[in-house]
């Protein structure tokens, strides 16, 4: 009886402590496998940071010079007098509120800076928040050409897009 019943508390301990294995098993697969599909979620602010700035950019009647006799735009040169915020605000059509923008140009050779804001008051406000977890900011910096009554110049374009 003796054999049987070691047999029988050996069975029984090893059987409990699969079953142990196992509960744990599942539960830990239900929550990292199951969890994570249920509680997808998209954030496609980085995404509409990286839109903005190119269609700024590259866009006819936003800022790159588009030549008037032949149509063609040059991306990466800046045409002054687009650099307006009441003008890019119409052409933009903005009507996305989550979304502003603060651009600087400046003239490398006369030291002049030019500013403009998309959604100016939100920017404004938003300057000091972007730090919180809400907002993605995008900061970038490049070397673009500025026309000016038919003149070509240097520039440097510091643009900072935030999306809430």
């Amino acid at each position: 009886m003796d054999k049987k019943a070691s047999e029988t508390t050996e069975f029984f301990s090893y059987v409990s402590i699969r079953l142990l294995i196992m509960v744990i098993m599942v539960v830990f697969i239900k929550f990292v496998i199951f969890g994570n599909i249920f509680s997808l979620s998209l954030d496609t602010r980085g995404i509409e940071n990286v839109i903005m700035n190119k269609r700024l950019l590259y866009s006819p009647n936003m800022l790159a010079y588009q030549d008037k006799s032949t149509g063609r735009t040059y991306p990466g040169t800046i045409n002054l007098t687009n650099f307006n915020t009441t003008l890019i605000e119409q052409s933009f059509e903005n009507n996305n509120r989550m979304i502003s923008a603060k651009l600087d140009l400046k003239d490398v050779y006369t030291g002049k800076l030019y500013q403009m804001y998309i959604n100016e008051m939100k920017a404004k406000i938003w300057e000091n928040q972007i730090y919180l977890k809400d907002f993605e900011v995008s900061n970038e910096r490049r070397y673009v050409l500025i026309y000016r009554n038919g003149y070509l110049d240097k520039g440097l374009l510091k643009s900072q897009v935030i999306v809430q």
